[in-house]
């Protein structure tokens, strides 16, 4: 099951990321034009993750900072019409938010592929593909509960990404002791992103050896709303369907949901994943039974094993694996 998050956990690395960078020239807006400061730091995270791309920041507004670009993504997903909202800085604290009103994806092939036992052709990515996308990031200083004289960073981000019909929505939670990237004991929280940010760019290496972080949870939810009736609805092509119709269509869909779930186990049995392919089948499960109606979302969730509970890891075995410790 945990082979299901690396990707999600991957792509929600990069956000983060990319929103850290964002919060590190937001703290300092009156220190300099934010709207180039932010194009510059985007530019230089383009070179160096060749799959990222944007369009330039337009920044407005004195006490609330907006910032907005037609577009910013990856190479599988790209998000349209995008705002940046500066939150209150204090002392400990800063956080950062990123709105898009629109999603659009590449990989959309690999839903007809798996709906294929259902309608040849059928594109099911308007019914659980989602549309918009809502994101904050927070980060608060503090000490270690381990080492009272450890500073540290906590960092946490929400996502809900909506569709017309399911909603996904992401909760993400990490610690990172930051005292040897530190010129100074931390005075401000944009004090801190600044000392990191400088210590990245004289000595990156030290920065993701030095930097000890702490994962603590991931958490994936899935909400659906009349997904099965929709489903339903678009495989009989929009005919109205009596009680006796409908029931038939839903005993249809059942059966064409097990040939789906028989094909992703023998997928996974190919695959690395092997002999853990057991584990995948109450996640499938969960998921087929939330497109039946059966029952009113599913709920994944990654937290680390007894053994595991306070290990840290560099930031660079961290970002190499994410669920090293998991």
């Amino acid at each position: 099951m945990k082979r299901v998050f690396i990707g999600i956990l991957g792509f929600g690395g990069v956000v983060i990321v990319v929103l850290l960078v964002l919060l590190f020239v937001m703290s300092h807006r009156l220190k300099g034009n934010i709207e180039d400061s932010i194009n510059a730091r985007l530019q230089v995270l383009q070179e160096s993750v060749p799959n990222f791309s944007y369009e330039p920041f337009s920044c407005s507004g004195l006490k609330q900072i907006v910032c907005k670009s037609s577009g910013v993504g990856f190479k599988d997903v790209k998000l349209e019409n995008v705002r940046l909202e500066v939150g209150q800085f204090t002392k400990n604290q800063g956080s950062v938010r990123i709105v898009s009103e629109k999603m659009s994806f590449a990989g959309e092939e690999l839903l007809t592929l798996l709906f294929g036992v259902l309608a040849q052709d059928m594109d099911f990515s308007d019914v659980l593909l989602p549309k918009s996308l809502d994101c904050s990031i927070s980060g608060v200083l503090g000490k270690s509960e381990q080492a009272q004289d450890v500073d540290t960073m906590d960092t946490t981000a929400t996502c809900l990404a909506k569709g017309e019909n399911l909603s996904y929505s992401f909760a993400w939670g990490m610690q990172a002791e930051i005292g040897a990237m530190l010129e100074l004991p931390p005075a401000h929280f944009s004090d801190v992103l600044s000392s990191m940010i400088k210590a990245y760019e004289e000595d990156s290496q030290k920065l993701l050896t030095q930097t000890l972080v702490l994962f603590k949870s991931a958490k994936l939810s899935l909400e659906p709303k009349d997904l099965a009736r929709t489903i339903i609805t678009k495989l009989a092509q929009d005919k109205e369907l009596d009680t006796q119709a409908y029931q038939q269509q839903h005993a249809n869909l059942a059966r064409s949901l097990q040939s789906m779930k028989a094909f992703v186990i023998y997928i996974a049995l190919l695959s690395d994943v092997g002999e853990k392919a057991q584990n995948l089948e109450p996640l499938v499960d969960g998921v087929l039974a939330m497109i039946l109606g059966e029952n009113n979302g599913v709920v994944y969730e990654l937290r680390h094993n007894d053994a595991n509970t306070h290990k840290s890891l560099s930031l660079g075995e961290w970002l190499h694996n994410p669920v090293l410790s998991l």
